[in-house]
């Protein structure tokens, strides 16, 4: 009886192994994005890590803030000077506490100085 069943069902789960591991193995790769105009000419090819590059940039040089009240902790850790323990900090306390509702609400975090929220304020926002 067992033998019959994994004569059966042996092709099968075979398949399905080889299609988990083919789509396993194509999610992990990274990618290529491809940015058009309006007139469909080509502006710009980016792959995955120019993007990260280009938004840790954008933060330094104030074009774009990251939202204490949304930001994964990978997204927080692209402040300059922010560590990964202080990132996830700010994550837990405002998973904890909700929301901050203004950047001062920031010092409720364990191990949050005056003298780091001053210099981490002008990268923060608290909406998108």
């Amino acid at each position: 009886m067992l033998k019959k069943r994994l004569l059966e069902w042996g092709p099968a789960m075979v398949c399905l192994l080889l299609c988990g591991g083919l789509l396993f193995y194509a999610a992990h790769q990274s990618y290529e994005v491809t940015v058009y105009r309006q007139d469909d000419s080509l502006l710009r090819s980016l792959t995955e890590e120019d993007s990260e590059e280009q938004e840790k940039e954008d933060i330094k040089e104030g074009k774009k803030k990251v939202c204490v009240n949304t930001a994964t902790v990978s997204e927080l850790m692209q402040v300059p000077g922010m560590t990964q323990l202080m990132a996830n900090r700010i994550y837990f306390s405002r998973w904890r506490e909700g929301e901050f509702e203004s950047l001062d609400d920031l010092n409720r975090v364990q191990g949050m100085s005056e003298d780091f929220l001053d210099d981490i304020r002008p990268y923060l926002s608290l909406t998108e």
